[in-house]
């Protein structure tokens, strides 16, 4: 299996919903055992509005409200948090299954983020990632493809 993806950045403003019907398309020149193609995948998910915390407490559960997540035309949503380009905490969910309208990370699973201090810009990120997922035959191999929008934004530790 063959998987491409490719994404979008939007932040910080989490009050508006974006999206996009802008295309992307596959150039692959062919080489261990592909034969060459071009396919041109259409659909970015929009990127509906979240409400969020800017802190996040060492002992306490965080919640993401993910509005009208459920109306999302994506086919897969990761809510997950980076301190220092590492991934520490995250959740998915297959919109074929029931998506929450808010996403509840306890106390435990965030234990791996550290204290963070504002003063020397200093934070993690809460980033939301809806994929769109293709798929298709090239030369009697199944390519997967992931159209992806995300947004991104700054939370503080303590």
């Amino acid at each position: 299996k063959m998987m491409n993806f490719s994404g979008f950045y939007y932040g910080p403003d989490t009050n508006q919903t974006y999206s996009y019907t802008h295309s992307v398309t596959w150039n692959v020149p062919g080489g261990n055992g592909y034969t060459p193609f071009t396919r041109s995948i259409i659909g970015f998910p929009a990127v509906p509005d979240f409400y969020h915390s800017d802190y996040i407490y060492e002992y306490s559960s965080y919640n993401v409200a993910l509005n009208n997540a459920s109306a999302t035309n994506c086919d897969l949503i990761i809510v997950y948090f980076i301190q220092y380009g590492e991934v520490k905490a995250y959740k998915y969910y297959l919109t074929s299954q029931n998506i929450p309208s808010t996403v509840t990370f306890t106390s435990p699973q965030l234990q791996g983020m550290t204290s963070t201090d504002p003063w020397y810009g200093n934070y993690a990120y809460l980033q939301i990632a809806y994929y769109n997922l293709f798929q298709s035959q090239e030369g009697g191999k199944l390519i997967l493809y992931g159209n992806c929008t995300t947004t991104s934004v700054p939370v503080y530790v303590q």
